[in-house]
């Protein structure tokens, strides 16, 4: 059940090995995608406003340019 002061959380799911979620903007918070990757799952959308990706080594991860180089660009 929900009220007026519960959200959208990956979370709420029992999601495990083998599961692909597809959520919009508000399922992309990093506290529930880094639990939700814990219990071996795989989450489908980011929104690169709320979630910046980072390179291991701390620096900012361009996207579009490891798409292009996968050959997975549409531009």
């Amino acid at each position: 059940m929900r009220d007026v002061h519960t959200g959208e959380s990956l979370t709420r799911y029992q999601l495990g090995p083998g599961t692909v979620v597809l959520g919009d903007r508000n399922f992309a918070k990093a506290p529930a995608l880094v639990a939700t990757a814990r219990r071996g799952a795989r989450v489908v959308r980011m929104t690169p406003q709320y979630l910046p990706l980072w390179t291991r080594a701390g620096g900012a991860f361009d996207l579009v340019a490891a798409l292009r180089a996968a050959g997975l660009s549409r531009e």
